[in-house]
């Protein structure tokens, strides 16, 4: 027969939660010779429990499975089915099982959805400090346009970064630099119409204190033509054509031949010009001086080697 019977709790209502608690209870012994006697048990309130939780088994693995309001390293994963916050007004939110929403100051600032990344502002880079990015990819909201902020500028290497890789794209377009007044370029594809057979060509586009133009093609016979044109579109266009291997001189529209100012010219074949046609000779307003031309006088029908020697018109009769 055991030594001990379950206890009987002395009756009565309990006041006030546990502070109503009594200091002892009485419980029934039953001792080896058959006698029956109380003994009193003390009654602890919780606060008076001493003791680690590391001398309770199941306490201690219990605690071993929370994280510390305090700080603490996670071995495992970390699920999260809403959101995560710091501070209150900063979280990530799962919107959906695609995306992923950054909020900041009630609004949402990055998202990742589909594995593409979405940010309001700029993105910043820097070596190594991330309070000193020196490099900022943002939008310009004019356009708008993609905009890349830094001292040294942009450069597209290849993937082992030794060398330069090449850029494909629509136009580029560099502005004028105060140190380099008439640096101002931009190249375009085919943007001059030369020719109706025209394959391929660049242009490109200078401007200092005026608008001037211009652009170079290559069409399907193979003839080099660059056009420059200034103001309203007077202007220049020099070919190069293989098949006559010639080099010539034309006005802006292609037709006929343009002029040619240089200080020598040295053939090793044969020159040949045209001549200029004139209701009348020539005077110093058609010929500058120091120079001579070759002028038809269609009234007399005389073919003449005009030269403006300082301003006295000189020629010489061909016949």
């Amino acid at each position: 027969m055991s030594d001990y019977v379950p206890a009987i709790r002395r009756r009565g209502p309990i006041l006030n939660g546990p502070t109503a608690l009594p200091a002892t209870t009485e419980m029934l012994v039953l001792d080896a010779s058959g006698n029956i006697t109380t003994q009193s048990i003390p009654v602890a309130s919780f606060g008076a429990l001493t003791g680690s939780p590391s001398d309770n088994a199941a306490l201690s693995s219990a605690l071993a499975g929370k994280v510390s309001l305090a700080g603490d390293t996670m071995t495992g994963n970390l699920g999260v089915l809403s959101r995560l916050t710091f501070g209150g007004d900063t979280y990530w939110e799962r919107v959906s099982s695609t995306r992923l929403d950054l909020i900041q100051s009630g609004a949402s600032r990055s998202v990742i959805s589909n594995g593409e990344a979405t940010f309001t502002g700029r993105v910043s880079l820097t070596d190594f400090n991330p309070n000193s990015a020196d490099v900022h990819f943002r939008r310009n909201s004019t356009g708008p346009s993609a905009e890349i902020r830094a001292a040294g500028g942009l450069r597209v290497r290849d993937a082992a970064g030794s060398a330069f890789a090449a850029i494909t794209c629509g136009a580029i377009t560099a502005n004028t630099q105060s140190s380099q007044p008439n640096a101002s370029v931009r190249l375009e594809s085919n943007p001059v119409t030369v020719s109706t057979t025209q394959q391929s060509g660049v242009g490109f586009y200078y401007s200092s204190t005026g608008a001037r133009m211009g652009g170079m093609s290559l069409d399907n016979s193979g003839i080099l033509q660059i056009q420059a044109t200034q103001g309203s579109g007077v202007g220049t266009l020099l070919e190069m054509s293989p098949s006559t291997a010639r080099l010539r001189v034309r006005p802006a529209d292609g037709v006929g031949f343009g002029s040619v100012e240089c200080g020598a010219i040295t053939a090793t074949g044969t020159l040949t010009h045209g001549f200029q046609t004139l209701v009348a000779n020539p005077s110093t307003v058609d010929i500058t001086t120091g120079l001579a031309r070759m002028v038809k006088n269609s009234s007399s029908g005389e073919l003449r080697l005009w030269a403006n020697d300082g301003g006295s018109m000189k020629s010489t009769l061909l016949s």
